[in-house]
C-alpha cells in the first residue's frame, strides 16, 4: 500500500499530510489536469469528452 500510494504522490495525483505521528492521505482534485489537456491537445482527440474522475470537494 506504501508504495502505491509514493507512487500516486510522486504523480501529483496525492498528498500526505502528518498530524503527530498519524499520517493522513488525500487525493489532489486536479492532479489529472496536465494528461487531460494533452490529451485533448492530440488532433485525433475528441474534445470536451475528457473529464476528471474526481470531482472537486464543494465549498
Amino acid at each position: 500500500m506504501g508504495k502505491h500510494l509514493g507512487i500516486l504522490i510522486d504523480a501529483g495525483l496525492a498528498r500526505r499530510r502528518r498530524n503527530g505521528r498519524a499520517i493522513g492521505f488525500e487525493l489532489v482534485p486536479h492532479g489529472l489536469e496536465p494528461a487531460t489537456k494533452h490529451i485533448e491537445a492530440l488532433p485525433m482527440a475528441p474534445t470536451g469528452t475528457v473529464s476528471p474522475v474526481i470531482a472537486p470537494p464543494e465549498v
